[in-house]
């Protein structure tokens, strides 16, 4: 009970609890009185507990307020993803599935990668929680067609779901049910699927490669950017100075994102146990307050970090990877309930970054499962994420530095990394002195990164520490302009092996504040000699290009080509497309190409003397396959078409069935069609400009043999029956016989059942009315309840004893025509041995069961009882000659005769 919670002891409870009760008889009762008939069956009654309904929580439960998480720790974790979610909790509240380590099993994965499972993203941080804004729109694939190489997976959820878990955004999503979109891309069920459910889905998967990413600059749909950097003032203005602090030296969006990931997985620690939750702003809180907390913290306070920015950036729920139980299978549980964070890069689409400490969750989710199950797992940790490759750069003073800036000082003679693992001799200074005093009377140099073909480079020139003004500065020879009052002037890198800046003028003017210079001024302008004044130093410059292509790399699709050195693009460079010159590189470093029409293996390469790169990628050949729904392929019926490319399935296939189309693939890459009335059918699939037939061959040829075999099994059929004086009139009589009692049957059924219905329903009421009058106690109303089930499912299992009497010849008893006098004998004994147990209604249960309850609850003989028994079974069941046993039987119902006791009772 939860604190503060009173016990009600007023007559007015007693009131209420009657109405709740009896509401849930009436349900009750409408309910059984439909479906418990139908459910006597045959094979005997069904467990209550499966006639009963289950209700489930509204399809957009959680969709509530912002207080605690709409994903609450009730075993539903992301599987019904509301649109508005609270952020935080701690684990005396238990309000959110994000602190669960429950082992509950909420689905299964065929894939053949393992990846995170998304189930929905949110638009609008509010402080306190997250919403996603906007309308649902009809599922209409593709849901999305971001940059990548889909594949394809199966799902089969384990509890009921409206959010449908599927990797990153999906393509397609088969579930035979309707669907809906959120406005983040995620998918729902117009109805909740129950566990047990299978759908299949195709994904994308976006680059990951950050020489890629780093170069897709920041031009951002508009829509985009102002619904993704959306953020409270209040947040803004409390975490601004603190981005700008760790993102300080960040040239692209994508190391902006790396830097903030790294603060937040190296300053705080992860734990489920968050003792102080905030009341308050949750990312400000968190930044600065707070120094423990689990995925939805690090997801949120990462989001609103990157907004401040102007970095497009959403809040992702769903589940990790999950347990890898078998060769591409995962099972995913309560306990991998995740969150995590989307970056938005231009002409790629959302990237996932994950700032959550991942050894720390895994440990604690092992460890939990061993726990509970005896045994933990490992689990495969996806390789979608953007990983990290942050390098360091050994300027030619010999200080590594971790921002990209290279620092030399005139005449110090140490070398700088190239940053390509070609590396270089070293800077090398024309300026006079042979060591590091020289910089007191002469000039420095630095640059603000690594020099990379291409780059807008600030060269930095100092003279005793302090900028040096009006100094002329060149590039391989090439004046790039003269330093301004604070020293610095902004060059372009040529595309050069080698970059050699010199820096020089006649006489040199810098302020000086507290120093000591040989001219004797102490503070001030001063200048150096001109001999002094000049100094030049050389660079190994990164020349190996990282060539990536964004589009789904298939016979004849046309991709877009990105080249770029260090993210920088590499601009008006040549492509070429298998030897073959095809583009030129844009002001982006991008190319549109097509790529080949037939498959094989293809070369895309990128040069701009010296620069070059090249990327290598195999176009497979789609494959046709189709097996038909029969073991042969008969005119007429069914056929399953399925298309792949190197065994993966392909969605969106078109399928034509000799010339005309009818339909295509499903995320599965399969097409059901129908065989024509033919001798053969063509079936064709068309897509990436390769075709693809297969041919169902001798349909009518199947189809005689099938004939056939039929003629053949009814001619040894009319054979037989004619031997056993049996004529196909006689035969054919019984069978329309036999239909005609069974609709018979059916139709007073449906008659009797709906007049029980009504007759039900009054009486049901009834009862309720004077159950709420307190006419009749609770306890009354629902023992008269539970008699009138139990009677109602007796009166069924007797109607379908009497449907299946229909079958036969015999009597009211159900015996047969043609009975033997020792047989009958038999059945009189079993019936009386019957008589002497105490089982009220012995048609529910098995021979071997009686006997049992006759031994152990009626203290009969054991030895009569098996005997009994026995000769029952075998006459009954294995049809043996009743006459071997019936004198050990009548011997073995004396003995129990005699052993019965006089009071005997039935049971109820």
């Amino acid at each position: 009970m939860a604190e503060g919670t009173a016990i009600g002891t007023d007559g007015g409870g007693r009131s209420v609890g009657r109405a709740l009760l009896a509401a849930a008889v009436v349900v009750g009762v409408v309910l059984a009185t439909g479906v418990a008939p139908a459910f006597g069956s045959v094979a005997g009654g069904a467990p209550l507990a499966s006639l009963l309904p289950v209700v489930d929580p509204p399809a957009d439960a959680g969709a509530g307020g912002a207080s605690g998480s709409a994903l609450s720790g009730g075993g539903l974790g992301a599987l019904n993803a509301g649109s508005q979610v609270g952020v935080g909790g701690d684990l005396a509240s238990n309000a959110s599935a994000f602190q669960s380590l429950n082992d509950e099993v909420h689905f299964v994965v065929e894939s053949p990668q393992p990846a995170y499972w998304r189930t929905n993203a949110y638009t609008t941080y509010t402080g306190t929680g997250w919403s996603s804004d906007g309308e649902r729109r009809a599922y209409d694939p593709p849901v999305a067609s971001g940059a990548g190489n889909a594949f394809s997976y199966r799902v089969t959820l384990r509890q009921a779901a409206t959010s449908l878990p599927a990797v990153w955004t999906p393509r397609t999503l088969d579930t035979n049910t309707d669907l809906s979109v959120t406005p983040t891309d995620g998918v729902i069920a117009q109805s909740r699927l129950p566990a047990g459910t299978t759908y299949s889905g195709t994904s994308v998967r976006p680059p990951d490669d950050p020489g890629l990413l780093r170069s897709l600059g920041t031009d951002y749909p508009r829509g985009i950017e102002s619904t993704y950097t959306q953020l409270p003032e209040e947040s803004r203005d409390a975490l601004t100075p603190l981005v700008n602090n760790i993102t300080a030296g960040a040239e692209t969006p994508y190391d902006a994102a790396k830097q903030v990931e790294n603060w937040l997985e190296s300053t705080k620690e992860y734990s489920l146990n968050v003792t102080d939750a905030p009341n308050g702003n949750v990312a400000t809180q968190f930044a600065f307050q707070m120094e423990t907390g689990y995925c939805e913290y690090f997801a949120t306070t990462m989001a609103a970090m990157l907004r401040t920015q102007g970095i497009p950036a959403r809040y992702v729920v769903g589940y990790s990877t999950g347990e890898q139980t078998g060769e591409d299978e995962y099972t995913v549980r309560a306990m991998n309930a995740h969150a995590w964070v989307e970056v938005y890069f231009p002409d790629v689409g959302w990237v996932r970054f994950d700032p959550t400490p991942a050894s720390e969750r895994l440990s604690q989710e092992s460890q939990a499962l061993r726990n509970q199950t005896g045994s933990g797992y490992e689990t495969v940790t996806p390789t979608t994420q953007p990983p990290s490759d942050d390098t360091t750069t050994t300027p030619p003073d010999g200080t590594t530095t971790t921002d990209g800036t290279t620092t030399t000082t005139d005449g110090s003679g140490s070398g700088s990394d190239s940053g390509d693992g070609s590396g270089s001799d070293g800077a090398q200074s024309d300026g006079s002195g042979s060591d590091g005093s020289q910089a007191a009377g002469g000039l420095s140099v630095s640059l603000n990164r690594t020099p990379v073909p291409g780059a807008a480079v600030a060269v930095t020139v100092t003279a005793g520490g302090n900028p040096a003004s009006g100094v002329d500065v060149f590039f391989n020879g090439e004046r790039v302009g003269v330093t301004g009052a604070d020293g610095t002037v902004v060059g372009v890198v040529p595309y050069a092996r080698e970059l050699t800046v010199r820096a020089k003028a006649e006489t040199v003017t810098w302020q000086a504040v507290g120093a000591s210079f040989e001219s004797g001024f102490a503070t001030g302008s001063a200048s150096i000699p001109a001999a002094a004044a000049n100094n030049s130093t050389t660079y190994a410059v990164a020349t190996n290009a990282s060539v990536s292509l964004l589009g789904r790399t298939v016979t004849g699709n046309p991709v877009t080509v990105v080249a770029a050195v260090d993210g920088v693009p590499v601009r008006d460079a040549a492509v070429f497309l298998n030897g073959e010159r095809v583009a030129t590189t844009n002001d982006s470093g991008r190319a549109r190409v097509t790529l080949p029409a037939e498959p094989g293996n293809a070369t895309v390469r990128v040069v701009r003397d010296p620069v070059n790169g090249s990327a290598a990628v195999r176009l497979e050949r789609l494959s046709l396959s189709g097996e038909p729904s029969l073991p042969l392929a008969l005119p007429g019926t069914a056929a399953t078409v399925t298309a792949t490319l190197n065994g993966t399935p392909v969605a969106d296939v078109p399928v034509f069935l000799d010339g005309e189309r009818v339909g295509v693939t499903g995320a599965d890459g399969t097409l059901r069609v129908s065989l024509p009335v033919a001798s053969s059918a063509a079936a064709t699939a068309i897509a990436y400009g390769q075709e693809r037939t297969l041919t169902f061959d001798g349909l009518f040829l199947h189809a005689g043999g099938v004939a056939l075999g039929l003629l053949g099994v009814l001619g040894g059929a009319v054979y037989g029956l004619g031997r056993y004086g049996t004529s196909p009139r006689g035969l054919l009589a019984w069978v329309v016989g036999a239909a005609v009692a069974v609709a018979r049957a059916a139709v007073n059924l449906v008659v009797a059942l709906a007049g029980r219905a009504v007759a039900a329903v009054q009486r049901a009421l009834a009862a309720v009315a004077n159950t709420v009058r307190g006419r009749r106690s609770p306890r009354e109303l629902a023992a008269a309840f539970a008699a009138w089930l139990a009677a109602l499912r007796e009166d069924a299992a007797a109607r379908t004893r009497s449907v299946r009497g229909v079958f036969g010849s015999g009597d009211a008893d159900g015996e047969a025509a043609e009975v033997s006098e020792a047989q009958r004998t038999l059945r009189d004994a079993w019936r009386d041995f019957l008589e002497a147990t105490s089982v009220r209604r012995p048609a529910r249960h098995t021979p071997g069961e009686l006997a049992t309850h006759a031994v152990e609850r009626d203290d009969l003989p054991a030895d009569a009882v098996r005997e009994v028994r026995d000769a029952f079974r075998s006459v009954e069941y294995g049809r043996r000659d009743p006459d071997d046993r019936l004198p050990a039987v009548e011997d073995a119902m004396r003995e129990i005769e005699a052993a019965r006791r006089p009071d005997d009772g039935g049971e109820q």
